[in-house]
């Protein structure tokens, strides 16, 4: 969660209350807009790191 810019949306199983948790889903749920937008933007960037790793190994691969 916190690589992709989301750790605030961590739950910590210890201190896990149904306060905790109603919270954090009535939160989401707010701003839910927002953090589709935010998400639609991480998940390009994580693919493109995903694709570049690819490209990177394929190119020593091929070197072999």
């Amino acid at each position: 969660m916190r690589t992709v810019g989301m750790g605030n949306w961590t739950v910590d199983f210890e201190n896990l209350s149904v306060e905790k948790l109603s919270t954090i889903i009535g939160k989401c749920w707010e701003d839910r807009d927002s953090l589709v937008e935010k998400d639609e933007t991480i998940v390009e960037l994580e693919k493109k790191k995903s694709r570049d790793s690819v490209d990177l190994i394929t190119g020593i691969v091929e070197t072999l």
